[in-house]
């Protein structure tokens, strides 16, 4: 068993590209990308159908590169996985079904939901990869990202290799939950037999121990996915900065020329 007192590389503060990108994410995001006012009247108009439930309306496909769209997207998808595992960290702590739902149901229901996020962490991570391939390739990088696909790929199954197996198992094979979800599980089935109230007793304490300990641990659980999840997108923006940084900025850059044209034929 490794000592628990040793630090964990995925407690260790974040690279500063990690802030980097998002910053630059959220410049392009709040930023006009597209100076045609059609377009743009097009985009507020499904804006506000999608805001009062109307029918959804079609948005023209914008004039941007959308190679860089793709990369846009790829990398705000992928930030976006580690609030999910937090999210689902509340989700496992706080049980509000007043007995509606079983703490039972609960658990495994939240166990569900933190597989199932370490696969589409897998997937968002290749993705992304796959769109920086497509940008560099477009603009003639000298640069290989098969062997960071590799190493990305490598730390996930590092991380979460088996709950990825337990996932497929689940979905192809038959159900599968972990033994302590079960525990409780079983836990609640001894508490609905014949038995008389006072035979009760020990399965209800028996029950709140488990769910205590099982739900104690999930939430570590979901809070150290989030914390392997930023480490992981961390060691890949290291490793590809060059093209994500440079075709973001060129895009920042268009945006500054474009605005200080416009600024110029005004006055």
């Amino acid at each position: 068993m490794p000592d628990e007192s040793e630090p964990r590389a995925i407690d260790g503060p974040l690279p500063a590209e990690y802030a980097e990108a998002f910053g630059l994410c959220i410049k392009l995001v709040s930023a006009r990308i597209d100076d045609d006012p059609e377009r743009m009247k097009a985009v507020n108009d499904s804006l506000m159908a999608d805001l009062l439930g109307d029918a959804p309306l079609p948005v023209p496909v914008s004039s941007v590169d959308q190679s860089v769209v793709r990369l846009l997207h790829g990398l705000m998808e992928l930030m976006q996985v580690p609030n999910r595992f937090d999210a689902m960290a509340t989700m496992v702590r706080l049980y509000p079904w007043g007995g509606k739902i079983s703490r039972a149901q609960h658990m495994e229901n939240c166990y569900y939901l933190i597989v199932n996020e370490t696969y589409i962490l897998e997937e968002r991570l290749k993705a992304f990869v796959n769109h920086l391939i497509a940008c560099a390739t477009s603009r003639s990088f000298q640069v290989d990202l098969s062997s960071v696909n590799r190493l990305v790929i490598k730390l996930h199954k590092g991380f979460f290799g088996k709950m990825v197996a337990a996932r497929g198992i689940h979905v192809h094979q038959q159900s599968y939950v972990p033994r302590e979800i079960k525990r409780i599980e079983t836990l609640e089935l001894m508490m609905m037999g014949p038995e008389p109230k006072a035979q009760e007793g020990p399965w209800k304490l028996l029950h709140r121990i488990a769910f205590r300990e099982a739900r104690k641990q999930w939430v570590q659980n979901a809070e150290d996915a989030a914390k392997a999840a930023k480490y992981i997108i961390g060691h890949l923006l290291v490793q590809t900065q060059l093209v994500w940084r440079t075709v973001l900025q060129e895009e920042l850059d268009k945006l500054d020329s474009m605005g200080a044209g416009q600024t110029k034929a005004s006055s």
